[in-house]
């Protein structure tokens, strides 16, 4: 399913398109990468030569957070995301936001609340903040 993420203010904003299919067969892979629970991500190759390790910390900590609600929607003992692809403006870009874009992306697949953290935009330093407990823990 393609979804877009978007935050705005004034003008300013982030924009991620994703494209993630849950996989049919649930047989875990070699390079699968486990996020959390029984959830495992399998990256396409055009999706694996482009993201960097901070930006993998931020598409994992977005399923992991929310496992519990994932697995009470499956109820399966492993469920793996495929994500075919993952595009945005480098320019206006800020890896953090993946978390988002990963939790608006369940929310939306399985149809069920998800709340997704707040955000807000710091003039100063022209950046956004994703309100989200502990985000630099377990980098």
């Amino acid at each position: 399913m393609k979804t877009k993420y978007v935050v705005l203010n004034n003008g300013l904003g982030i924009g991620i398109m994703l494209d993630i299919e849950e996989c049919k067969d649930k047989t875990v892979l070699p390079d699968d990468i486990f996020t959390s629970g029984s959830v495992f991500i399998r990256l396409k190759a055009t999706v694996q030569n482009f993201i960097n390790s901070t930006e993998m910390f931020y598409l994992k900590r977005g399923f992991s957070d929310i496992v519990t609600l994932i697995n009470d929607q499956i109820k399966s003992e492993r469920i793996c995301f495929e994500i075919n692809d993952i595009s945005f403006d480098e320019a206006h870009f800020q890896e953090e936001a993946l978390y988002c874009a990963i939790q608006d992306w369940v929310s939306k697949y399985y149809k069920i609340p998800v709340i997704l953290p707040a955000v807000i935009f710091d003039e100063i330093h022209r950046r956004f903040i994703f309100d989200v407990p502990d985000f630099n823990a377990g980098r």
